[in-house]
């Protein structure tokens, strides 16, 4: 069972860090991306223009969790960006910037933020430890957030496609195999006997 914890960050307003270039792997199990989760909470423009000009304008802002395999180690710090998608064809604008110095003392780490924007934010999440091009969630495409409530906020998976840390290592199929051959081998010993004892009857 993981442990769960909010955790925010300090937000890097105004200073955009460079959207990470493919491909996503991640290096490291704190820069892997497990799940994000993510609504939209309607807010009414209650500003002195609006209420003036009597317009109800409503924006909404995203609520953003991002889950990671684990938490950040100490001397380290993990950085978050998000993305939205703008225009046709697709461009990625920057929407969010979070760092998270470590340690964070958790298996599963909680990020959580939100932006204003107008109508349904198609988006993407990346993260990385100390530096760039690491973990992108979803690898290709971008999530579609159409959830306006945070009891059943929009989940999303992010499989990877290759192993987090460790060292393949090469199929010894001897060891696979030993097993099985051991059990013929037993099969193939007790026939022999039961044979045996036949012909002795016989």
């Amino acid at each position: 069972m993981l442990v769960v914890l909010l955790f925010v960050g300090s937000v890097s307003a105004g200073v955009w860090p460079d959207i990470p270039s493919p491909p996503y792997n991640p290096r490291d199990p704190a820069e892997n991306i497990v799940t994000v989760e993510a609504y939209l909470n309607p807010v009414t423009d209650a500003s002195a223009a609006a209420t003036s000009a009597g317009v109800v304008v409503t924006e909404y802002g995203l609520q953003l969790f991002v889950y990671m395999e684990r938490g950040t180690p100490a001397g380290h710090t993990l950085y978050i960006l998000v993305t939205q998608l703008k225009g046709d064809p697709g461009t990625e604008t920057q929407i969010m910037s979070y760092d998270f110095p470590g340690p964070t003392g958790t298996d599963a780490l909680v990020l959580g933020g939100q932006v204003f924007a107008v109508g349904t934010p198609d988006i993407a999440v990346y993260a990385w430890l100390d530096t760039p091009g690491t973990d992108r969630a979803p690898n290709d495409g971008f999530y579609s957030i159409t959830s306006l409530s945070a009891r059943a906020p929009d989940v999303f998976r992010d499989p990877e496609g290759s192993p987090v840390g460790g060292v393949v290592m090469p199929t010894n199929k001897t060891e696979i195999l030993a097993p099985l051959l051991a059990i013929a081998g037993i099969i193939a010993a007790v026939s022999t006997v039961e044979l045996v004892v036949r012909r002795r009857k016989d």
